[in-house]
């Protein structure tokens, strides 16, 4: 029997500047899935232009992870903006689920960021 543990995952929540930005570091998974959306849901009440969801800590990621993060995107509407900066097992996952396609993904932060200050013209 196992005890649910949310020691498996940290989360933090930091503002940026016209952006929001969740840390996730450890596990996203069945036993930690509650707590990663009560951070996405906090960080979208904001009014930040954009929600930057950091997984490049995560070492494990399952399919509730992208629930979260669909819910997420919902909260935000279409005037804002989530964006994952993942590498590895979190990337591969998003790639492979075309998450890639719902959220844009960037291997790092200051890629993210860039986005914010001057939204690219790439068509």
């Amino acid at each position: 029997e196992r005890e649910m543990d949310n020691a498996r995952l940290d989360l933090a929540i930091k503002s940026l500047e016209g952006a929001l930005l969740v840390e996730a570091d450890g596990e996203l998974d069945t036993w930690t899935r509650d707590a990663f959306d009560d951070a996405l849901r906090k960080a979208a009440d904001g009014d930040d232009q954009m929600l930057i969801v950091d997984l490049t800590r995560v070492k494990s990621m399952d399919i509730g992870a992208l629930s979260s993060l669909r819910r997420a995107c919902t909260l935000l509407g279409s005037e804002r903006k989530l964006c994952a900066i993942a590498r590895g097992e979190a990337r591969k996952v998003l790639e492979m689920t075309r998450f890639d396609e719902l959220l844009q993904v960037y291997s790092q932060l200051q890629d993210a960021l860039e986005g914010v200050v001057k939204p690219s013209k790439a068509g």
